[in-house]
């Protein structure tokens, strides 16, 4: 014997909308994410891992992302995230050597590097104008202390290096599934 359920909404015992089901059939499950920028441009240290402080919400449906003290997204459900990172890094009128970006678990950005680019190693003997690049990473968090931050390395041949707050420079992420 088959059952029928007929719903367009599924809500948590307090009255929170926890899936929904349009007209065509879709469900749309409620997935924590977030999506942040800066508010001005970055300048950092030459050839140092600096955390980028992203400091701008466009949003975050959980509450999780800080965009105040400590520049992190702290998932509060286990599972797996999809993360991705864009920067626009800069050195003003001086040639870039390298540049990395990197979403840190838990402080190490040295393995979560998304890209390394050497263009002095590449032959390309450096470049002078601004580079954006972007990387994705896929993470499993605990949902109490595992805390996710953006990192940038830059190396010019002198002078600071710069981040962009373009449209171009973002930090996002989302639950891909829960553990």
């Amino acid at each position: 014997m088959a059952s029928t359920l007929k719903v367009n909404e599924i809500q948590h015992i307090n009255g929170t909308s926890a899936l929904t089901i349009d007209t065509n059939g879709f469900v749309a499950p409620k997935v924590p994410s977030f999506h942040v920028r800066l508010s001005s441009s970055l300048t950092h240290t030459d050839a140092a891992w600096t955390r980028v402080d992203f400091d701008v919400e466009n949003w975050d449906t959980a509450g999780w992302y800080d965009n105040t003290t400590n520049y992190r997204f702290t998932p509060q459900v286990a599972g797996y995230y999809q993360f991705s990172l864009t920067l626009s890094q800069s050195d003003g009128s001086n040639t870039q050597i390298r540049t990395i970006g990197s979403i840190s678990k838990n402080g190490d950005y040295g393995n979560g590097r998304v890209w390394d680019l050497d263009f002095d190693g590449s032959g390309l003997s450096g470049l002078t104008e601004s580079k954006t690049q972007s990387g994705t990473m896929m993470y499993y968090a605990n949902g109490t202390t595992d805390y996710f931050e953006a990192y940038s390395w830059n190396n010019v041949s002198s002078g600071s290096p710069q981040i962009s707050n373009t449209v171009y420079t973002s930090f996002g992420g989302f639950l891909i599934s829960a553990a």
